[in-house]
């Protein structure tokens, strides 16, 4: 049997230790700084130290969305200002790995366009961005609207993101 040292050390609280489910005896635990160490010399033991720190991250079980901004609101612009771009980031905030139905839907305004995300899978704790812009070159003037659907596997549903500009003049 192969022989590794794996230290793997996750950020929990102390209240967090004292439930955490190290009942495995190749475990060492031990606690600096609020922080929990799991150690195995055992290659065998390694899933096991994984498993520990899955349960122990507070990550929520399965995949789950977290947009930022979740609204976009570009204030009073006037006409022939070109585009102006707002960058939304998703981030998967849970365990599994979260699957973006692409291209997002959309409904409102022409003057608002939504482009595509970097990735449409995004692991674990990972993140991906897409855009939205609001082109000032065309229209009346008056308050454009739009609704962005963004649709996944996410264990919370799927997320809108409410968009709002008011054009002053007309072109």
């Amino acid at each position: 049997m192969s022989r590794l040292n794996a230290i793997l050390v996750l950020t929990l609280s102390i209240s967090a230790l004292v439930n955490c489910p190290a009942t495995v005896p190749e475990l060492n635990r031990s606690v600096f700084n609020n922080a929990l160490g799991l150690e195995s010399e055992d290659v065998d033991m390694l899933p096991t130290v994984a498993a520990l720190a899955a349960a122990g991250s507070g990550g929520v079980s399965g995949p789950q969305i977290q947009v930022s901004p979740s609204s976009v609101d570009y204030g009073n612009q006037g006409c022939g200002g070109g585009n102006i771009i707002a960058t939304i980031t998703l981030q998967n905030i849970g365990t599994q790995p979260l699957i973006l139905a692409t291209p997002f839907g959309f409904s409102g305004s022409s003057q608002i366009v939504v482009g595509l995300p970097g990735l449409s899978t995004i692991q674990p704790g990972s993140s991906t961005t897409f855009t939205i812009t609001f082109n000032t070159s065309g229209g009346a003037s008056g308050v454009k609207n739009g609704t962005v659907t963004i649709t996944s596997n996410s264990t919370n549903g799927s997320f809108t993101i409410s968009v709002t500009a008011n054009q002053t003049g007309s072109c």
